[in-house]
Order: structure tokens, then sequence, then C-alpha cells
């Protein structure tokens, strides 16, 4: 029987060349629309688990178990295991190049694990489920370089998107979300390039609030953010999660880490 590393190969062999431009154009758009289900997760070099709140009558929606992976033969992390509950969020932090990213292309179905599983929704994660899996979830890339000369433009593609055409949008529901974030509405009108780092992060988390999907997955959303803009990222977070979400989140800022009900930390 194969292994799981060995479906994922032979499956992406088939698929790479027809999906590589439809996957860095959706990729590029940070928003992705995911469904999460299972996956097998395998070992990592080192992990701590801290919980900073109790969540009751929560149901798991991502789970990874013993999960291992490595790049160019050198491990990035192995003996891996977390969960995630609906209404919670989990903050993975770590040095630089210890597979935060990775783990969440993982989850994505980008990547696959050499040991271990994960599972979303209680249901295993595997090379041919990953792509229907994608439309529960939302993606916000770390790298945001948004590729469409309006932000306007840039909000209305997304919605137009065939698996978003069913979700409900309005200028007035971004400006509310926009505003728990800070941001003036006046940005609506304004040129992509226009905007500064911060200014794209907090604008496409709000766009991932509208989506409205049961797992949420964010990159480093305060790293372009001061303390009181992260703060701002840190409570919207916490609303998302509180309307059901599961949000897990990768950074190094300790002030979002620290809001957060679980930490992992992943180190050599």
């Amino acid at each position: 029987m194969r292994t799981l590393c060995q479906q994922c190969a032979s499956f992406h062999k088939i698929r790479y060349a027809t999906t590589t431009f439809s996957v860095q154009r959706i990729m590029a758009f940070y928003i992705f629309c995911l469904p999460l289900r299972g996956f097998k997760t395998a070992r990592s070099l080192q992990h701590t688990v801290r919980h900073n709140t109790q969540t009751t009558e929560s149901k798991t929606m991502l789970e990874i178990r013993n999960a291992r992976l490595s790049t160019n033969g050198k491990p990035l992390f192995e003996n891996l295991s977390l969960t995630v509950a609906n209404g919670s969020i989990c903050c993975i932090t770590g040095e630089s190049g210890c597979g935060k990213t990775s783990l969440l292309r993982t989850i994505l179905g980008f990547q696959c694990l050499e040991e271990g599983f994960v599972s979303i929704d209680g249901e295993l994660l595997t090379p041919s489920s990953a792509e229907t899996f994608r439309k529960d979830t939302a993606y916000l890339p770390q790298d945001l370089s948004l590729p469409a000369e309006w932000v306007s433009e840039m909000v209305a593609y997304l919605f137009q998107l065939r698996l978003n055409r069913n979700i409900s949008f309005t200028k007035q529901r971004l400006f509310e979300e926009w505003q728990l974030l800070g941001l003036p509405r006046e940005l609506y009108d304004r040129k992509t390039g226009e905007l500064s780092g911060g200014e794209r992060q907090r604008a496409m988390l709000a766009v991932c609030g509208l989506l409205d999907k049961r797992l949420v997955l964010v990159d480093e959303p305060t790293s372009a953010l001061d303390g009181s803009a992260s703060a701002l990222v840190a409570s919207y977070l916490r609303r998302l999660a509180s309307k059901g979400a599961a949000v897990v989140a990768v950074s190094h800022d300790m002030q979002l880490a620290s809001t957060c009900d679980t930490r992992i930390v992943i180190g050599k």
C-alpha cells in the first residue's frame, strides 16, 4: 500500500501541468476557499503547546497527528501534533525556516507530509479530497502583492469566483469590517499600489472575514503593523472565532500569540 506522500507525488505528477497556473493565480489573490478535512501528520523536531483559555462544547475542526516534513533532506518538523476546535485560535510560532508556512501549505493540500496525517472536521485530507476541502477555507498569505490596479477591482474579483458567488457582498459590509481593523472607507477607491503593507494585510483580512469560512489560515498577519494595529488584528481574529471559525495564525508576534487559545512552538 502506498504511503500518503507517495499518493501525493503521483497525484501532483498528473495534475501539476494543468493546475500550476490556476494555483499560482488563486494564491496570488491571497484568499483561499478551501475545505478542510483530513491529513496525516508526522513528527516535529520540537513543539510546545500552551493553552490560554478553554473552550466548551466545541468540535474539533482541524487535527494533525505525528506529522513529519522535510525539505531537501533537511527535517523541518517531526512528531508534530495539534488540534484546533471551532471557535478557537491556534498560533504557530518558531524560528524562520522551521516549516511554519509549509505547515499551512500542508493543511491546504499543496504539500505532503512524509509521516502522520491531517484531518478536517473528522475526515482525512487526501490528494483527491484537498480541492474540495479548500472550499471551506479562507487563506491569507504573507506575500501581499495585490494583482489588481484598484482595491475595488481586487475585492470584486474575489466575490466573482465560482466558489464565492453565493456569498452576499455589499460595500457597507466591507466598510464595517474595515472599521473594526482601523481602515477608512476611502481605501476602496484607491490604487492597490498606494496601500501600505499594513493596509493591504488588514484590507484582505476583512475579505477573509466576509467569506465566512469555517477554517481561517493567516500567515504573519501583523508583520507590517505597529502595536495598536496588531491589537486590532488580534481582536478581529477573536471575532472570527466567536462566530464559529477555527483560526490558525502563523506569527512571530508575541502580542498576537498571547491572545490565542493555543500556541505551538516549532523549533530545533
